[in-house]
């Protein structure tokens, strides 16, 4: 697997590239990186996953321009599917990562020979919700910018001070240090603030939603604290071709703390869609 960066339109963008087979464009949430994809990329070694930094995220610029938002973030994303030559990819997305993933895929839809082979949605975020408390803090004026400060001693305490430099690029992903939190690396903080003020502005479930065509996974952890069950409901209602999993017993993070069983709901759907995927035989498979 890769770590690499690519430019587009002047803001670069870092992102792992690894597998061989049909090409997945993976999209994290708010607040982590692309190598939040890795436990599930062991799960999958059938597929072929690029997973981009986010902008404000990982080792991606993290520009003073103020933009972060949900159609920004999908502007940036379609320009890597155009500058790597991605052809007709399985988006999924996680949390943000998800709804960015929803205008990606509606972009695509519209691109001729790019259109999306399938949308895995993964406890995304889509329609109106009950905001967390911690995300109301971030979005407050002045007290976010006091919240988002306490947050990045707390980061820094964990990592005894010790914050990685962004390497040189191409490299092997594995010898690429683990990417602290944004909030740690220059001009992270001012890209935190923004995505979290920013990331439910956009109404991209009502948009966009009923005018996509490609068959969509909706991924549900039933202990998600984060996003409501009533999203994942309604983006069933709202889509046409959409199909609802429910992942027993799976917080916010089930890509990361149960790889196998969402792994294994993946793999079924793409199944379903004419792509197999190949599943690494791991213990957690079940869950």
């Amino acid at each position: 697997m890769i770590s690499d960066v690519v430019e587009i339109n002047g803001t670069r963008i870092h992102y792992e590239d690894g597998g061989n087979g049909h090409t997945v464009l993976a999209l994290h949430g708010f607040g982590s990186s692309c190598q939040s994809w890795r436990p599930l990329r062991d799960c999958l070694p059938g597929l072929r996953i690029v997973a981009p930094d986010l902008k404000g995220a990982g080792w991606s610029d993290k520009p003073t321009d103020g933009a972060y938002g949900v159609l920004e973030q999908a502007r940036l994303m379609v320009g890597v599917v155009d500058a790597l030559g991605l052809e007709a990819p399985i988006v999924i997305g996680h949390s943000f990562g998800g709804a960015v993933g929803l205008e990606v895929a509606a972009r695509l839809q519209e691109h001729a020979g790019s259109a999306p082979t399938g949308l895995v949605l993964i406890n995304s975020i889509a329609f109106e919700q009950y905001i967390p408390p911690y995300m109301t803090l971030l979005r407050t004026r002045r007290v976010g910018e006091v919240f988002c400060g306490l947050l990045k001693w707390v980061f820094a305490r964990r990592r005894g001070g010790r914050v990685p430099t962004a390497p040189g690029f191409p490299m092997h992903s594995e010898a690429l240090p683990a990417v602290p939190h944004c909030l740690l690396l220059p001009g992270g903080a001012e890209a935190f603030l923004a995505t979290a003020r920013q990331m439910l502005e956009y109404p991209v479930g009502e948009r966009r939603c009923p005018s996509l065509t490609m068959p969509t996974l909706v991924l549900r952890g039933t202990r998600d604290p984060v996003v409501p069950g009533h999203v994942a409901r309604t983006l069933l209602e709202r889509t046409p071709d959409a199909r609802l999993v429910c992942l027993r017993g799976c917080g916010h993070l089930p890509h990361e703390h149960q790889p196998g069983m969402t792994a294994a709901a993946i793999r079924e759907f793409l199944s379903d869609v004419g792509i197999e995927a190949v599943m690494a035989l791991r213990s957690d498979v079940s869950g």
